[in-house]
């Protein structure tokens, strides 16, 4: 899994790609930490190109929504097939680009 991280006034959007399984998912899981011990709670992640997400890698998307505000920006259909089986598709805030993501906040 590849994670970018640029920073804007008051958010912060990760673009994230490749698999989020249980090896990768502690990448995100500090970058998230990271963001927040600094004061930055308010997240947008671009899911575009991310082909797998794993129960580790829902956690850490969780947790970044429990924690914070967050908008994800059009994941995957794999990645919304989990968001389905899981009755998670309703909890979240779903862009369909990066920009009106971004300027939600």
């Amino acid at each position: 899994m590849n994670i970018s991280v640029e920073s804007f006034k008051r958010v912060d959007l990760l673009t994230l790609s490749g698999k989020i399984d249980s090896t990768t998912a502690t990448k995100l899981d500090q970058t998230i930490s990271d963001l927040h011990t600094k004061g930055r709670k308010n997240l947008v992640m671009d899911l575009s190109n991310v082909d797998f997400l794993s129960s580790a890698g829902l956690r850490s998307i969780i947790t970044a929504h429990k924690d914070g505000q967050l908008v994800l920006v059009s994941p995957s259909d794999k990645v919304l097939e989990v968001f389905n089986l899981t009755g998670l598709q309703d909890r979240f805030e779903i862009a369909n680009d990066t920009t009106s993501a971004v300027g939600s906040f």
